[in-house]
């Protein structure tokens, strides 16, 4: 059950085109579109973010999602920015609030997490 759980929640970032982002190895950014190899430690922190994430109430379609997997896996759900406002500081749009979450990966457990100012 936990494991469909897990893939919806990367289904319904992928279905909703929110924009999702992954770090490769060298460092350099990769936009995902259609297909991804992921671990299956990262699939598990990105679902503890995710879970969190969504007690918000936010749309994730109007977030772009970035995942930097190093020795901590980090999610940083990044909002848009609405189409009636200009580009704005603080990590917050109409659409809500930037949030950064570091997870441990042996553990898929959230270790911090930060809010854009």
């Amino acid at each position: 059950m936990k494991m469909i759980k897990i893939l919806l929640a990367l289904l319904i970032v992928v279905s909703y085109n929110a924009k999702v982002a992954l770090a490769a190895g060298d460092g350099e950014f990769m936009d995902l579109t259609t297909s991804a190899r992921l671990d299956g430690d990262v699939i598990l922190g990105i679902n503890s973010a995710y879970e969190d994430f969504k007690k918000f109430g936010y749309e994730i379609a109007n977030f772009t999602v970035i995942i930097s997997a190093s020795e901590i896996l980090t999610v940083t759900f990044v909002p848009k920015f609405h189409p009636e406002e200009g580009h704005t500081l603080g990590g917050k749009t109409k659409y809500g609030r930037q949030v950064s979450y570091s997870i441990d990966r042996s553990t898929g457990s959230i270790i911090t997490k930060n809010f854009a100012r």
